[in-house]
């Protein structure tokens, strides 16, 4: 007998996580299938923070996603027993006078949130560092064990296969599973998705390393080009680079090496890699998640392309999705599907996937 459900949903990185939680504060029932296999998320370091560095300028709509984010891992949090949102001040290390000028400027014109350290604490200089104060990490992996967890037997670890959905007039249906509608949160493999495919991706891989460094300070995470996220006992989650030539997972030790050079050249100290691991963000040319339903078919939506903010943009607009979808509520246009151009299928069973 068919599992009946309000929403299917494909994909349990941040994205499908945080669907599925919203889904069930609002009511809805929802079952996951999830690929376990290459999830960017379980590979993801976590780091967030509200500022567009290059430029020292709010991130965009900080105002409305870090609190919204704030509020959301909290409440988790205490439903689900556990801990792994962690706020925690980042300094930024300002490489020239140039900069430091721009960083000091900029701090008066945002007020509060930005501050100025004459000192750098992790290598000599005189331009000092910037400190963001609304910064933190996200203890990714325990995150999605806490939502599998929450999710019990509405979880399935397979992987989807396109051809076996069915469009129907009042919903979809898929073997063993009747839904109103199909919620596609399923990172890059976006790009194998036959009605969801021609939307503009620009993956980009990252190497994170698990390392040891002795005697540097473990109170705030350090940026400075890569980021050094504390986790005790003198280790730290170190990263990343960003590739968009060279698509696979496999962990690239050219890469590694050429971060850890540049990690032991600005801090003057040894670094030992204690795990090496690597992943494809899913992301867009435009820099905006895609969220909302395709301009066709209203069973299938999309709640995809966080890239590096999906910390932060997951929980907003996994709830501005379910707003959408129960109370008709616009979604932002910056990340609606339907501005996109998209293809006309007259079938919904494709041999897109081979």
């Amino acid at each position: 007998m068919a599992i009946e459900t309000d929403v299917l949903v494909v994909g349990h990185g941040l994205a499908g996580a945080h669907a599925a939680y919203q889904l069930q504060q609002a009511g809805k029932s929802v079952v996951v299938i999830s690929d376990e296999q290459y999830k960017a998320s379980s590979v993801a370091a976590g780091l967030w923070h509200p500022l567009r560095i290059r430029s020292v300028e709010w991130s965009w709509l900080a105002d409305e996603v870090f609190p919204f984010a704030h509020q959301t891992y909290s409440a988790m949090e205490k439903v689900w027993g556990a801990h792994f949102f962690h706020p925690k001040t980042m300094v930024h290390d300002i490489p020239d006078l140039n900069f430091q000028g721009v960083w000091k400027r900029q701090m008066e014109k945002l007020g509060s949130g930005l501050g100025f350290r004459e000192e750098n604490s992790y290598r000599p200089s005189d331009t000092g560092m910037g400190e963001i104060q609304e910064a933190g990490w996200l203890d990714i992996p325990t995150f999605l064990q806490c939502s599998k967890k929450a999710l019990g037997g509405n979880f399935i670890e397979a992987t989807f296969d396109y051809h076996q959905l069915n469009l129907k007039e009042d919903g979809v249906e898929y073997p063993g599973i009747k839904a109103q509608m199909v919620l596609f949160c399923e990172g890059n493999r976006i790009a194998l998705n036959p009605w969801f495919s021609v939307l503009p991706m620009n993956p980009a891989k990252g190497e994170v390393m698990k390392v040891k460094i002795e005697g540097i300070s473990e109170k705030e995470i350090y940026h400075a080009g890569f980021f050094l996220i504390p986790l005790g006992d003198q280790t730290f989650r170190f990263g990343s680079n960003f590739r968009w030539d060279r698509l696979d997972w496999n962990p690239s030790e050219e890469d590694a090496s050429t971060l850890i050079e540049k990690l032991e050249k600005t801090i003057g100290r040894k670094v030992e890699v204690l795990e090496h691991r690597s992943g494809v963000r899913p992301a867009n040319h435009s820099r905006r998640p895609f969220a909302g339903f395709h301009p066709e078919y209203n069973q299938l939506a999309i709640l995809n392309a966080f890239g590096s903010k999906g910390v932060i943009l997951a929980p907003f607009f996994a709830h501005q999705w379910v707003l959408h979808w129960k109370n008709g509520k616009e979604m932002n246009k910056e990340v609606n599907p339907k501005t996109c151009k998209m293809p006309k299928i007259k079938e919904n069973k494709t041999t897109f996937v081979p």
